[in-house]
């Protein structure tokens, strides 16, 4: 098994808690495609893209980011 894959193991990622994983729209592939794959093994988690962002929106966009947290706990 090769390093990549054997990060996203079931077994590996045992929470549950809600989980809310986020991706720039703007991002490589690699984000969006670990973020859903994160998403599928969590039970509680959800993803959300945020549009117009890269991954660096928690220091260039924290308005956005804090914007999509709060209105997914509402």
């Amino acid at each position: 098994m090769n390093h990549r894959s054997s990060l996203m193991t079931a077994d590996r990622w045992k929470v549950n808690a809600p989980t809310f994983i986020m991706t720039g729209e703007n991002s490589g592939p690699f984000f969006d495609d670990a973020a859903k794959a994160l998403s599928e093994l969590l039970p509680l988690a959800k993803h959300q893209t945020l549009a117009g962002q890269d991954h660096s929106a928690v220091v260039m966009a924290p308005d956005v980011l804090a914007k999509a947290i709060v209105n997914r706990c509402e």
